[in-house]
């Protein structure tokens, strides 16, 4: 049972870090292209595609039985 709750809590956690990647460059996608803010966006946008891959990784290796990178 708490398998699937530590499950649950890492999709979670990955959907909600997909979710700000997804908001971040929906946002850049609407400023003006080589602005400030657009660059600015693709930055966070970058940034939360970065947890994705991390949390992605640490799931799987938790899914395995290995420890954790970090």
């Amino acid at each position: 049972v708490d398998e699937a709750r530590d499950d649950a809590l890492y999709e979670l956690a990955i959907a909600f870090e997909q979710r700000a990647v997804d908001f971040f460059s929906d946002h850049a996608d609407d400023c003006a292209p080589g602005s400030v803010e657009q660059q600015l966006y693709k930055e966070l946008a970058a940034e939360e595609r970065e947890h994705v891959e991390m949390l992605s990784t640490e799931f799987r290796r938790w899914q395995a039985g290995k420890a954790g990178i970090l």
